[in-house]
């Protein structure tokens, strides 16, 4: 499983192997697809060429090679949605498909803030009950 932060370019890598014989794909042309399995675009495709999602299987873009079984794509920040997940396959263009399909999930960095609910609090004095001004 890979995880893509939202909102930004996101470059995925998975292994593209022979469906027969398991061994790696070195050359060719491999293209990529991306379609959001989990969120706002579930079951849509990313289409890379336009930079929107489609209900039909479109191209997510071009792998380059990385050595070994590795191939690569870059993904706009538009494909990444905060919360969905993904399911990112290859086809290579002699038909020799990828033995698995790589899962990504969207991954966001922590927010700053106050942190959970907090509690108010009104300084008293003991004699009278009423509250004291300007405390802190």
């Amino acid at each position: 499983m890979q995880q893509a932060i939202p909102g930004q370019a996101n470059t995925v890598r998975c292994d593209v192997v022979h469906k027969t014989t398991a061994e790696p794909i070195t050359s060719g042309q491999v293209t990529a697809y991306l379609r959001c399995s989990e969120g706002a675009q579930a079951g849509k495709y990313w289409d890379a060429a336009g930079e929107v999602w489609s209900d039909s299987e479109v191209s997510a873009g071009a792998m380059a090679y990385q050595g070994g079984a590795s191939w690569e794509v870059q993904i706009a920040a538009g494909a990444w949605l905060p919360g969905a997940s993904y399911d990112l396959y290859a086809v290579e263009s002699g038909n020799l498909n990828l033995l698995y399909t790589e899962y990504i999930v969207t991954w966001s960095a922590p927010t700053t803030g106050k942190g959970g609910p907090g509690w108010t609090y009104t300084l008293t004095d003991s004699s009278t009950g009423l509250p004291i001004a300007g405390a802190a």
